[in-house]
């Protein structure tokens, strides 16, 4: 694989975890303890961003 479209690849992915990781917790935005629960739960769902859209795609699963 060409480390140029390797490099392309891992900086989409890191983009696209912060950016679920962010409208995930603002979404959901409350007090300090909530959100800090919610930033959890925001990165073990945002780890699997790209199943998350292909299913939003393919069934019309939400995202959120």
């Amino acid at each position: 694989m060409n480390k140029a479209l390797f490099m392309t690849g891992a900086a989409g992915y890191a983009l696209g975890f912060a950016t679920y990781v962010i409208a995930y917790v603002s979404a959901n935005w409350g007090e300090a303890d909530y959100i800090i629960y919610k930033t959890g739960e925001g990165i073990s769902r945002g780890a699997m961003w790209p199943y998350l859209v292909l299913e939003w795609f393919l069934n019309g699963t939400p995202l959120m």
